[in-house]
């Protein structure tokens, strides 16, 4: 996977200060994306088939700064699969990770542009959003076990766009501010 610009690697600075209390922020951020790659069967008469994949596309050093690589990024189309036998990649899901694999921020694919989940507001909030996604990916799995594939996928997707929301709670006010001000 290719992204046709390049990105230079900062470090955020080790602490930042918020009220009266000092906290140590990780950085740089990782900015992955889940897609579909589309291959083509040996037998044309077959059709092409669609395997979900997870790509990182690169390493930001600020929530702005990967909102706007990856708004860049789908602008362009230059989101491309470099493996032999992909005709192509279909983005659905954009994912920004920390360097301890905290979600900074995940945005869903919504026609050309990309919508951005909102951080949930506090812990319990946080609990209601997983109690929702599980009951979410257990009627998927109803679905798939009625061999209703296509139902169950949709609700897998439902089930982990609002997962995006999960946005860990050193992040949260961060990131609320940033999709304020609209990046």
């Amino acid at each position: 996977m290719t992204v046709a610009f390049n990105l230079t690697e900062f470090a955020l600075p080790p602490r930042v200060v918020v009220g009266d209390i000092s906290i140590a922020r990780p950085g740089p951020l990782t900015v992955t994306c889940i897609g579909e790659v589309r291959h083509m069967e040996d037998d044309p008469a077959l059709g092409p088939w669609w395997q979900q994949k997870t790509v990182t596309l690169g390493r930001c050093a600020s929530i702005a700064e990967a909102i706007s690589f990856i708004s860049l990024a789908v602008a362009r189309g230059d989101i491309a699969m470099e493996e032999g036998e992909a005709l192509d990649f279909a983005p659905i899901l954009f994912v920004i990770l920390d360097r301890d694999k905290r979600l900074v921020l995940a945005g869903e694919m919504s026609g050309a542009d990309v919508e951005w989940c909102d951080p949930v507001a506090s812990d319990g909030e946080a609990r209601q959003v997983v109690e929702a996604a599980s009951r979410i990916r257990a009627e998927a799995s109803y679905e798939a076990g009625w061999d209703n594939f296509s139902t169950a996928k949709g609700l897998r997707h439902k089930a982990s766009v609002l997962e995006g929301r999960l946005v860990d709670h050193a992040w949260r006010e961060e990131v609320r501010r940033i999709l304020r001000e609209g990046t």
